[in-house]
């Protein structure tokens, strides 16, 4: 199971990650609707909340988490 080791936020709804094998991606959750459980991403300033959770996935406050297994293989 992979794990995200760094994160930086970008512009436009883009954020960079650095896995634990040492891949790195630019992932685009730009054209993920805002409605739904997306509706957190309303506000641009709760999208930059993005963080790393414990075990090693993306999450946005107990609200939103991807894997970095998925998003490892989306990359």
């Amino acid at each position: 199971m992979r794990k995200i080791t760094k994160l930086n936020i970008l512009n436009n709804y883009r954020v960079w990650l650095r896995f634990d094998d040492g891949a790195e991606a630019e992932v685009d959750f730009s054209l993920k609707p805002r409605t739904g459980i997306y509706a957190f991403w309303d506000h641009y300033e709760n999208f930059r909340k993005a963080q790393i959770g414990e075990a090693g996935e993306l999450r946005w406050n107990d609200q939103i988490d991807f894997s970095a297994d998925s998003l490892w293989q989306n990359c």
